[in-house]
């Protein structure tokens, strides 16, 4: 019900983004080992299935897609990937360019407008959302100038170098102040 309120930025998590092959099957378990549910209680089983709904969770993808769902993030405290969310917002923007093809303002030879969608589900709208967005969210004058390197192969997977406050904070070379 939050999708499409005005002054709502909503989001979800990243366990069932994208919807591939094996998210129903991966989240089963995730969910009985996050929320200490025991496989062998008929009750627990029958309670983390009614909690996946095979459709809402397929449905998710295309909600980010058409910018309904603003932010991606991860339930850090139970079954979200804290160091996947960045590579899960490329993995689903990737799958959904392949399956819905071009956003109406792009065309074929480029990803520019979905490029921006997906970038702001985890920097400028969280940013937003918490009240920050003045000191943080994006890279303007006067606000604290964090930005992670990424080389094309790896991007959204593995750093190349990663800036906070415009110092280096990590980077193939190692702590910058190490001797």
């Amino acid at each position: 019900a939050a999708v499409g309120q005005a002054n709502v930025l909503p989001s979800s998590t990243n366990p069932t983004r994208p919807y591939t092959v094996n998210t129903l099957d991966e989240h089963l378990d995730m969910l009985m080992v996050c929320h200490h549910l025991d496989a062998a209680i008929a009750e627990d089983v029958a309670f983390a299935e009614s909690r996946i709904r095979r459709e809402t969770i397929a449905a998710e993808d295309i909600l980010h897609d058409i910018g309904a769902i603003s932010m991606m993030s991860s339930d850090s405290q139970a079954m979200g990937r804290v160091g996947e969310v960045i590579m899960r917002t490329w993995q689903t923007a990737h799958k959904m360019k392949v399956q819905r093809g071009a956003l109406a303002p792009d065309d074929a030879r480029n990803d520019n407008f979905r490029a921006k969608r997906y970038i702001a589900k985890y920097t400028i709208n969280p940013a937003i959302t918490h009240g920050v967005a003045h000191v943080v969210g994006s890279l303007e004058v006067g606000k604290i100038a964090d930005i992670v390197l990424w080389k094309p192969a790896f991007f959204g997977v593995k750093p190349s170098m990663i800036l906070k406050g415009g110092m280096i904070a990590a980077a193939q070379m190692g702590d910058p102040n190490a001797s």
